[in-house]
């Protein structure tokens, strides 16, 4: 199949009507996995769309003035969706270029990358589908593709498209996490009260030292295909994360911290940031969707002696067990093909 298809989507300053987001209650386990993508997102604004030509600099000012972490990206002759472009894949297409390598990081702002237009930026992560799907596919599909199930990179986020086939939305893993706390009840109690440890949740986390340059640390990123990191002092003690949601509402001026340590890069961009999410293995899975859902980060890190991060648990990971829980024969569909 295809990774482009022929959609239309909104320009940025295109209006959209948003009405208050109510998640959806389900009577049952079955009734949740069928319910249709539509009743999860109808809430939310519709999606603000870039031009595949657009500068880099152009697009990643619009995502800071809207404060957001990523768009939908269209070709404006064909009305063809092309795929998202992320903060983290702007900072990538300098990362990769031939000039980076010949530019002094103060300078990076004035560079020749942030003139390329940003189809070339096009999920330089490696991570998203670029499949759109209709609205009317049932929840278990849209799990499925935002799990490691046919992939051990799992999608973010996914382009849904109307009646009219405009891409009028997107559906996120925290989407489904949300869906999913709100519908605790109705999961099978094995998966619930069961414990991170007793379902083999907890993976290997990467970490990457808090005194090396926030540049290499983005490397690591994508390196790795992965959207966060454990950041770890000089004896290896948890001290803080990384995640590509940090880079949310970054100036085209504020590149110029590519140069410092992951630590003072961090500080500089949100200073307030809590610090991350540790629990024991003993934690059920409910608690974990708890905490995720409480804070709206991404992973949640498990530390051996001296606070040392021994394990990580992801929204991809959480999604993927759930999956594991449906019935043998039900909703089986292939990646790739709506329901």
């Amino acid at each position: 199949m295809s990774n482009t298809h022929k959609r239309k989507l909104l320009r940025p300053n295109s209006p959209s009507r948003k009405r208050p987001n109510v998640i959806p209650h389900c009577e049952s386990f079955e009734e949740l996995l069928e319910l249709k993508v539509s009743a999860l997102v109808e809430g939310k604004q519709k999606l603000l769309s870039i031009w595949a030509e657009d500068q880099a600099q152009d697009v990643l000012k619009e995502l800071e003035d809207r404060n957001f972490i990523s768009a939908p990206v269209v070709n404006p002759r064909s009305g063809e969706f092309l795929g998202f472009v992320s903060v983290l894949d702007l900072a990538g297409l300098a990362l990769k270029s031939e000039e980076y390598r010949s530019t002094h990081l103060c300078e990076w702002y004035s560079g020749p990358f942030f003139t390329k237009p940003v189809k070339e930026a096009i999920n330089l992560t490696q991570i998203e589908n670029a499949t759109p799907l209709p609205l009317s596919t049932p929840v278990h599909k849209i799990m499925d593709l935002l799990s490691t199930h046919h992939s051990m990179f799992a999608s973010h986020r996914l382009a849904l498209h109307d009646d009219s086939e405009t891409i009028s939305h997107i559906v996120t893993q925290t989407d489904i996490l949300l869906l999913v706390r709100e519908n605790l009840s109705v999961l099978p109690a094995a998966l619930t009260g069961a414990s991170l440890s007793a379902l083999h949740l907890c993976h290997p986390p990467i970490s990457v030292r808090a005194s090396v340059p926030f540049s290499s640390a983005l490397e690591v990123l994508f390196d790795n295909r992965v959207s966060g990191v454990a950041v770890v002092d000089g004896t290896g003690r948890l001290v803080d994360s990384l995640s590509a949601s940090d880079l949310r509402g970054i100036s085209l001026q504020r590149f110029d911290i590519f140069s410092v340590s992951v630590e003072k890069a961090l500080k500089t961009l949100h200073p307030t940031k809590p610090p991350p999410i540790i629990v024991s293995d003993a934690e059920t899975f409910s608690n974990v969707i708890e905490k995720l859902c409480s804070t709206l980060v991404h992973r949640v890190f498990i530390v051996g002696e001296d606070n040392q991060p021994v394990g990580v648990v992801s929204i991809s990971a959480l999604i993927t067990k759930i999956l594991e829980f449906v019935p043998t024969g039900a909703h089986q569909t292939q990646a790739g093909s709506p329901s």
